[in-house]
């Protein structure tokens, strides 16, 4: 029996992840019935705080099994880091994607949610399931939420996501 498509939730760095992980807390009923999750991280603390969320669900993590996962977690590559030049995060931005698209290849397979917010990796993120979306005639919905410093104007990643108001 195929098990059902994981929730996968991005989780960048700094101030994101804590955010990401503080939205968490308000759909704890959906990830009680949904029983997978995915997430997919940049640097050690983000991953470091995956680990330890996914500690305190008491849920067995399977090693990279892609018909045995629960909950897993993923280091992709950051398609940008501070203070990189624009030219060279230009080629990080392409590996990152390939990255993605390859670890949802491989890995997680089609998400039934994607959760973001805020760092342009996420936006990479986005572009990579859409990509798997086309090439599976599949279709993952999207949450993203736009940082809780941006009381003014939407950020960059927030304007390229969609449309807003």
């Amino acid at each position: 029996m195929l098990s059902p498509p994981p929730l996968l939730i991005y989780l960048g760095s700094g101030g994101h992840t804590t955010e990401i992980m503080m939205l968490l807390l308000t759909v704890g009923d959906y990830l009680e019935h949904n029983k997978r999750v995915t997430f997919m991280c940049s640097d050690d603390r983000s991953e470091r705080m995956a680990r330890e969320w996914i500690e305190s669900k008491k849920v067995d993590v399977a090693a990279d099994d892609p018909n045995n996962k629960t909950m897993a977690v993923h280091r992709i590559y950051r398609a940008r880091a501070v203070k990189q030049s624009y030219v060279t995060s230009v080629f990080t931005s392409i590996i990152s994607y390939l990255h993605c698209l390859f670890t949802l290849l491989i890995y997680t397979g089609a998400p039934s949610l994607l959760f973001i917010n805020g760092p342009g990796t996420s936006l990479i993120l986005l572009f990579a399931v859409r990509t798997y979306n086309i090439l599976t005639l599949t279709l993952t919905p999207v949450i993203y939420a736009e940082s809780v410093c941006r009381v003014r104007k939407w950020s960059l990643t927030g304007k390229l996501v969609g449309e807003h108001e």
